[in-house]
């Protein structure tokens, strides 16, 4: 762009748009999958029963947090539309549509986890 007499300053404004809506529009899609980071070091050493009992609890408190991010989340964009805030970039977009992508991301993130916790916790067949 700079060759045409132009900024790039545009490019780095959106790709960080981007770069934070990819990274809460996957993470519901990597818990589906199973591919969340865990860290076992410790709990591998475990009796089963207690493995079980931490899973649980991690799924109960990581549903929680989650929750509350998603309501906080919603709450910075609803301010920053009734504020009118304005990006300081060049194109001055309202700082709420970028911001859409957090609360959305988690959305999914918390449907996805509600889901797991319910197999979770499902008494097993008999």
């Amino acid at each position: 762009m700079r060759a045409f007499g132009m900024s790039t300053r545009v490019a780095d404004e959106f790709s960080g748009y981007l770069l934070v809506a990819m990274s809460f529009w996957a993470v519901a899609e990597a818990l589906k999958a199973g591919r969340h980071i865990k860290i076992t070091v410790l709990t591998e050493h475990l009796n089963p029963k207690i493995q079980s009992v931490l899973d649980k609890a991690n799924y109960i408190i990581t549903f929680v947090l989650t929750s509350l991010l998603l309501w906080a989340a919603t709450k910075l964009v609803i301010g920053s539309y009734e504020t009118g805030m304005l990006s300081m970039g060049i194109y001055q977009i309202p700082v709420f549509i970028p911001q859409l992508a957090i609360p959305i991301g988690l959305f999914f993130f918390v449907l996805q986890m509600a889901g797991d916790l319910f197999k979770v916790f499902r008494l097993p067949k008999k």
